[in-house]
């Protein structure tokens, strides 16, 4: 088969182009299937399409912001467009948020200290084609300064990131274990 393959493709290559000066061998068009992510894509010369693969793919049922203590839901954006509601989410992370004092240590030795301002979001999402649904709590991070080697170079450190909660952990405890295992070196 591989053969058969290779001499297609060289017997394609060979072509004189067509009026509109397009081979067979274009960028733009593609040829049989193949395998990306979680999804299998089709592709026949122009045209092509994605299938999600069945129990592999996820799919996001809801988002939602949380209280700091995890235990009551602030804001729900379940159907509803992040443009529409950019003004209110803002109000309600500003109303919901902790400001904790965050070290972070680079590789040589060196500590930069910086204040992050942090909130928790719930993602609840499913496996396609299954009825059960998992929570996810991370915690989405604000950075005061640039923190990482890159601090004040042209590429500029990292002003903020999101981090995953394990259950039953505080946010505290969540931006402790942050600086402990988080690493912000290329």
């Amino acid at each position: 088969m591989r053969w058969f393959w290779f001499s297609l493709n060289m017997l394609i290559r060979l072509l004189p182009p067509r009026e509109n000066g397009r081979r067979f061998d274009d960028r733009d068009r593609g040829w049989g299937w193949y395998f990306i992510d979680s999804s299998l894509k089709l592709e026949w010369g122009d045209w092509h399409t994605y299938w999600d693969l069945p129990f592999t793919s996820c799919v996001l049922c809801a988002t939602q912001i949380l209280s700091l203590s995890r235990n009551r839901v602030v804001f729900d954006a379940t159907g509803k467009k992040f443009l529409d509601t950019y003004e209110e989410r803002q109000k309600v992370i500003d109303a919901n948020c902790g400001n904790y004092p965050y070290r972070y240590e680079l590789l040589n030795g060196e500590q930069q200290m910086v204040t992050a301002k942090v909130h928790v979001e719930r993602h609840i999402r499913r496996r396609k084609w299954l009825p059960f649904r998992v929570n996810d709590d991370s915690i989405l991070v604000e950075f005061s300064e640039e923190v990482g080697s890159e601090r004040g170079s042209w590429k500029g450190g990292c002003t903020g990131c999101g981090w995953t909660m394990r259950p039953k952990e505080t946010v505290l405890a969540c931006v402790r274990r942050m600086e402990r295992e988080r690493r912000f070196d290329r």
